[in-house]
């Protein structure tokens, strides 16, 4: 079973073609940037949001997460991995102690904690 948790701050948001948002957050010795929808896009520049990638879904995740979807995991480089989800991508890199294994199912929350 595959689980992380860490804490990050937004750093960047790009605004892209097609309503779609790209997020830069970086914190834990890592970064991550993940693609959503403008529509659901809650965040900004400077907010901390606690993320979490699990191969266990979160049975409470409406209760628990401001944004919750699943990906696979269709990449894995020697410091980093790529999820896609539904054609979003997120890009993990830098220092994480352990990772899934290709073509993993992964569950990833966002959740706000300052804004």
């Amino acid at each position: 079973m595959y689980e992380y948790r860490g804490t990050y701050k937004v750093t960047g948001i790009e605004y892209e073609p097609n309503n779609v948002v790209k997020l830069r957050l970086e914190g834990e010795g890592s970064l991550i940037t993940v693609e959503l929808p403008a529509i659901i896009n809650k965040f900004k520049q400077g907010d901390s949001v606690l993320i979490s990638l699990s191969s266990s879904k979160d049975e409470n995740y409406k209760g628990n997460w401001d944004v919750y979807m699943w990906g696979m995991v269709y990449y894995l480089g020697e410091n980093f991995m790529r999820i896609s989800i539904g054609g979003f991508i997120l890009h993990l890199e830098g220092n994480v102690s352990s990772r899934p294994n290709l073509g993993d199912k992964i569950y990833v929350g966002l959740k706000l904690l300052t804004n």
